[in-house]
Parts: structure tokens; C-alpha cells; sequence
């Protein structure tokens, strides 16, 4: 199955990847035609320093999920790659 996630910030990078400035990531997981996913097993990793986030979606498909450091990051909703986010919290 295909998802979409919608990372809450108003930033993003030049490539349209979110750019978050917090160690929390809240965002919301729907299916491509905007139907909410419920109970969704997320992880937020950066593989090359094994930085790895995870939770799982509420009913209405939100998510508050808290990484460790500032890079980029894949958000896998069941085991699928979804999203890219960037994290950006020190100057």
C-alpha cells in the first residue's frame, strides 16, 4: 500500500522535503486519496548513525514522534518508505 505523510512545518528544503526545528516530529498518515490510517507502525530512522524514532498513528492518523539528532530522515509507515524529513534544530 501507498501512504502519504504530512509532516506539520511551514519550511522545506529547495527538493520540497519538510524541514522540521524540533526533535518531535508531529505530522498525519493518510492513503493517497486522503483516507486517515489508523494504528500505522511508524519509524523515523537515519540509517548511517542508527538514529531511530518510533510509534504508531492515532485513530485520525496523527503521529508525535521524537528522533535524537539533526540530519535527515526516512518516516517508514508500515514498513513502507514514505517521507523524507530534514531536522534542523541547532543555528
Amino acid at each position: 500500500m501507498d501512504y502519504k505523510v504530512t509532516i506539520e512545518t511551514s519550511e522545506y528544503l529547495e527538493d520540497g522535503t519538510p524541514l522540521v526545528r524540533s526533535l518531535l516530529i508531529n505530522g498525519k498518515v493518510t492513503t493517497p486519496d486522503g483516507n486517515s490510517v489508523g494504528n500505522a507502525a511508524i519509524r523515523i530512522i537515519e540509517p548511517y548513525i542508527n538514529d531511530i524514532g518510533e510509534g504508531v498513528s492515532n485513530p485520525d492518523g496523527t503521529f508525535s514522534i521524537r528522533v535524537g539528532d539533526d540530519t535527515a530522515h526516512q518516516v517508514w509507515v508500515n514498513g513502507v518508505m514514505a517521507q523524507m524529513v530534514k531536522v534542523l534544530t541547532k543555528g
